[in-house]
């Protein structure tokens, strides 16, 4: 859980350069975010930022001074969100984080009238796909980190790692492990005597998964290759997966080899697609919400329906479930 610890505090470090040269009142709305996921201060910063270079540019306002935001109208936000490209999900993202900082205005009074209060969230046009993997496409994406991608200069260091790799890809499709998680395991967060992981996730929540006898052994693999990967280095870092530099592997770099393996794919791949791949099996092979959603970590059930999916077995399986009785 030190790998959290170790993420966060160079995480926040940028988070305060990126803000040292910002006015005040960015400051000061920084630190109200004190309850947040050093991620979600991350993004809302980064949100709040964007949404003032809009201000500044298309509406003319001087944001050096706080006072500007008096003169911004229910209409101005429901522009911006308008102007950005994505799904809709990411506009209400964009949203949530623009209301938490008009919130900090009026609660510090800075704001006489909150302009985030008459706006509507967008809605879903359409209703969501969740993209996950088939057993054939995990069986290409073994194939792909066994064999290697690219060129044999590629394949050749590649090579080094794809015990590491396999580790990453199994964890993230057996649990369902976000790439933050991925990225924060120590080694001293595993027991292989009780076969459990503990992990910290979005809201600071720390919780103790199971995990099989197989990926018990694909693990151990690694750490064995890790060892000797590092050699002397070994003490200085207890990162479970690290990079080629010898630190702590980052979620970019999870990202990038989730990318250069699913390359052949005909879909687009995330390591949230693992996520997603995890827990539309459990639920198609139990049929518990329940259970998914505990796996998932998700607190709220309603996260956890879109995954959800019926598969066409199940379909078959339920169109003849009353035959013996009836026929």
């Amino acid at each position: 859980m030190k790998g959290r610890k170790e993420n966060e505090e160079k995480k926040l470090r940028k988070i305060e350069a990126k803000i040292a040269s910002q006015p005040t009142y960015i400051k000061k709305y920084y630190y109200t975010l004190d309850d947040k996921s050093y991620t979600t201060k991350d993004t809302y910063i980064n949100y709040i930022l964007d949404f003032i270079e809009f201000i500044r540019d298309e509406l003319n306002l001087d944001t050096s001074n706080v006072s500007c935001f008096n003169n911004i109208k229910k209409s101005d936000i429901d522009y911006y969100l308008a102007g950005l490209n994505g799904k809709t999900s990411i506009k209400r993202c964009r949203l949530y984080g623009i209301k938490t900082f008009f919130k900090f205005l009026e609660d510090d009074e800075y704001i006489s009238n909150n302009p985030c209060l008459r706006v509507t969230a967008p809605r879903e046009k359409e209703e969501h796909t969740i993209t996950s993997l088939t057993k054939k496409e995990i069986s290409i994406i073994k194939k792909n980190i066994f064999n290697g991608c690219g060129s044999e200069r590629a394949k050749l260091i590649q090579q080094k790692w794809r015990k590491r790799d396999y580790a990453i890809v199994m964890l993230g499709l057996s649990l369902g492990l976000r790439a933050t998680s991925l990225s924060e395991i120590n080694l001293e967060d595993i027991n292989f005597d009780t076969k459990e992981i503990t992990i910290v996730e979005k809201g600071n929540k720390t919780r103790t998964i199971m995990f099989s006898d197989d990926l018990k052994s694909v693990l151990l693999d690694w750490i064995e290759n890790r060892k000797y990967i590092l050699g002397d280095e070994c003490e200085n870092t207890s990162a479970l997966f690290i990079s080629n530099r010898h630190t702590r592997i980052t979620i970019f770099g999870i990202e990038n080899l989730i990318k250069k393996y699913t390359q052949n794919i005909d879909k687009h791949i995330t390591p949230h697609k693992l996520r997603s791949t995890c827990a539309t099996n459990v639920y198609n092979k139990t049929g518990d919400i329940y259970l998914t959603a505990d796996i998932l970590g998700h607190s709220n059930i309603a996260n956890t329906r879109r995954y959800a999916q019926i598969s066409e077995e199940r379909k078959k399986k339920a169109a003849t479930a009353m035959d013996d009785i009836l026929f």
